[in-house]
């Protein structure tokens, strides 16, 4: 056996079935064995998954419980112990396999020996979409995760690249490496936990790379609780990892020929060059379709589609959302809602609600928001970035905000 794959679980059966028979559908013949760990589940998992497990990889599964559920670290850690294969792969579980994933991603992570840890491209299984192409960071040291929502083969994702920092939700690290960065610590509470391991793998000299030919798809945070602990897991990390991660958010956009700019409420965002638009007519549903999977940072695009979509909602939906994401304004925000709304998708109504009165919040508190402005230009000009700072200066100039000396 060459890799371990470890999967912690709570609860949420049905996707740990579905995880577990991908696995053994998509990479038969790869020589790995898995460790499932049961962080304490009280549904079926307990009885059902060491049956399917031994039945799907015979005499290469194992299944660990832990009687309390311990944290997504421990969880890892635990199911990482006693592993004598050369690399670990940390799998959440509710991710499902494609056909050759394994076989691509080892192979990535075989021939670059500086190489410590390696993530496949994580796609949305509803829409093909880019759920994690890398962990980036924006210009306030937000970790983001990189074009988030481009289509799954977009020609910005179709080369390895180099990255501060990945996500466990499938991570494949060299053992060794792994072991001498301490594994996860523990003192995060489900969340962080990947980038305080990018930190201590680069530390010791690691790199990380991203192989988006390796694919796999991600239902994303579906373990209840997942956001419960955010502000003490941002404790823990910045004190753990301070001055490892640098803002490069703007340097990945640019290597796909894009900018960046701010919402009024200052959330960075990828855009287009100026005066670049597809040439393409707006009047046609199938021709507008194509030319937004090959520039989805054409907001005009989004707006003749939806326009053409009027008569039917359920189908101007998708379309609303990802433009809301990739092209964020309120007028975005709202009109995705009023379609939800339209539709009566519960979710979606409920969602759309939050995060427009979180911009409406924020929009609402313009004195502070200048003051994290103009703060953020001071840092900027200290760090010398001077591609932050014009977009500081140029969001100031266009609120009001004025610069300080």
């Amino acid at each position: 056996m060459s890799v371990t794959i470890i999967i912690p679980a709570f609860n949420l059966w049905a996707y740990t079935r579905a995880c577990l028979e991908s696995l053994a559908s998509c990479a038969r013949g790869s020589s790995f064995r898995v460790v499932v760990v049961d962080n304490g589940s009280t549904d079926e998992t307990p009885k059902a998954c060491p049956s399917l497990g031994k039945s799907l990889f015979p005499g290469a599964f194992e299944y660990r419980r832990l009687e309390q559920n311990q944290g997504f670290a421990r969880g890892c850690n635990t199911g990482a112990q006693g592993a004598d294969t050369a690399y670990l792969l940390f799998l959440n579980n509710d991710v499902t396999a494609t056909p050759g994933w394994l076989e691509i991603l080892l192979q990535a992570m075989q021939r670059q020996t500086g190489v410590h840890a390696a993530s496949p491209l994580l796609l949305f299984p509803e829409t093909h979409r880019v759920q994690h192409a890398g962990v980036a960071f924006d210009p306030n040291l937000h970790p983001v995760h990189c074009f988030s929502q481009f289509p799954g083969n977009h020609k910005a994702l179709r080369s390895v690249r180099g990255l501060q920092a990945l996500s466990a939700a499938a991570l494949l690290v060299r053992k060794q490496a792994f072991e001498a960065a301490g594994g996860f610590c523990q003192e995060f509470i489900n969340g962080s936990e990947d980038l305080d391991l990018s930190c201590m793998l680069r530390r010791n000299g690691g790199r990380l790379a991203l192989v988006p030919s390796s694919v796999l798809h991600h239902a994303t945070s579906m373990t209840p609780g997942r956001y419960d602990h955010t502000a003490h897991n941002a404790t823990v990390l910045n004190r753990r990892a301070r001055g490892c991660f640098v803002p490069d958010l703007h340097r990945l956009a640019a290597r796909a020929g894009y900018g960046l700019a701010l919402t009024a409420w200052l959330e960075p965002y990828m855009v287009r060059p100026h005066n670049s638009a597809p040439d393409c007519p707006t009047d046609d549903i199938a021709a507008l379709s194509k030319a937004l999977q090959e520039e989805p940072l054409w907001e005009k695009g989004y707006a003749a589609m939806l326009e053409l979509l009027a008569h039917d909602p359920a189908a101007a939906l998708p379309w609303a959302e990802v433009r809301a994401a990739l092209c964020p304004s309120r007028h975005a925000y709202e009109q995705t809602l009023r379609l939800a709304v339209a539709v009566e998708d519960t979710a979606a109504v409920n969602r759309w609600k939050q995060s427009l009165a979180r911009v409406i919040a924020s929009i609402n508190k313009k004195d502070e928001l200048i003051e994290l402005a103009q703060t953020s230009l001071e840092w900027s000009r200290q760090e010398e970035l001077e591609y932050i700072v014009n977009m500081y200066s140029a969001w100031l100039d266009a609120h009001g905000g004025g610069h300080r000396a």
